[in-house]
């Protein structure tokens, strides 16, 4: 993953344990919640423990992910 991300966010990625991430699959398509314009884009992605939302940038001319979040689904 590290390659498609900035150099802030792949480092933090390396204290991510998976066996920690809630989500074992992704249950829709991506949505565009801002741009893609102005060098910046949001998306959120439906999984089967909640919504993941990946931030993007324009560097350097290629997309890099520079953060996400994720909120659980209510159960």
């Amino acid at each position: 993953m590290t390659p498609m991300c900035d150099d802030g966010f792949a480092h933090s990625l390396r204290t991510v344990d998976p066996a920690r991430v809630p989500a074992t699959r992704v249950t829709g398509r991506p949505v565009a919640t801002q741009g893609p314009s102005g060098g910046a884009a949001v998306y959120e992605v439906a999984t089967d423990a909640g919504t993941l939302t990946v931030t993007l940038a324009a560097v350097d001319g290629r997309w890099v992910v520079t953060g996400n979040d994720f909120v659980r689904a209510v159960s």
